[in-house]
């Protein structure tokens, strides 16, 4: 796996002690949540410039939701700047309880599978798929590069397929690249559509899928922002 996951958790100071419970589990998970509790918050606008940067810089967001939340007016100005940032670039936001007795670690395990992406290659195509792996994980995402074995037999192959592709269903998404081969970039297409898999893009490296009617969301891997518009794909969840 390559990457961490930073999330930014907003959270009303009267419920810290539930919200670190949050910060532990994602810990745990090994994610980095970045909380904002400081007594120095009392002068905010000292701090506000910060947090906003941060704000700015972050894609994957966690509110933690309780009556306190929606009474602060630090937690609402908070969630205008991440609405406002998200005008610009896409974001990612869940969302937790957190003035119950207990955290429901069922709903957050279903945010952070969200940020696991498992790239599915050939090794003619490495290079490329690169360039892909180091935006995605600029932008937050866990990456995990399947380089595929040229010497393996079909059936070991497909297996492997149906493996990616049901961890990607439990944990994240498949994103495979299609290059030079029609055969096989055909290939795996029928077995994705076979598996009914819906969590998967596409990249298209070779120019071999225009006019492919499946379901599935398709990069065009010609166009010089393509890592960019797969980044924007897995956040705004088009797959």
């Amino acid at each position: 796996m390559i990457g961490k996951t930073l999330i930014f958790v907003s959270h009303a100071s009267a419920d810290i002690k539930m919200v670190r419970r949050v910060r532990n589990y994602l810990e745990e998970k090994d994610t980095i949540p970045l909380l904002f509790h400081l007594v120095a918050l009392t002068h905010a606008e000292e701090f506000w410039p910060l947090i906003e940067r941060e704000i700015l810089a972050r894609n994957f967001f966690l509110y933690c939701e309780s009556e306190a939340a929606e009474r602060s007016q630090w937690v609402q100005r908070e969630r205008q700047s991440v609405e406002l940032a998200r005008q610009r670039l896409a974001k990612r936001i869940g969302h937790i309880r957190v003035d119950g007795s207990d955290i429901d670690t069922q709903q957050l395990d279903r945010f952070l599978r969200d940020t696991f992406v498992f790239f599915r290659f050939d090794t003619a195509d490495y290079y490329a798929a690169a360039s892909y792996a180091n935006a995605v994980v600029e932008a937050g995402f866990v990456v995990s590069l399947n380089i595929l074995n040229e010497g393996a037999g079909a059936e070991e192959v497909k297996e492997d397929l149906i493996a990616n592709i049901e961890e990607a269903k439990k944990d994240g998404w498949v994103v495979l690249f299609a290059g030079a081969s029609v055969h096989w970039t055909r290939a795996q297409l029928r077995q994705f559509n076979k598996l009914k898999a819906r969590r998967v893009v596409l990249v298209d490296l070779g120019g071999h899928l225009k006019g492919f009617g499946g379901p599935l969301t398709i990069i065009d891997g010609s166009q010089e922002n393509a890592p960019i518009a797969l980044v924007n794909a897995l956040l705004t969840e088009q797959v």
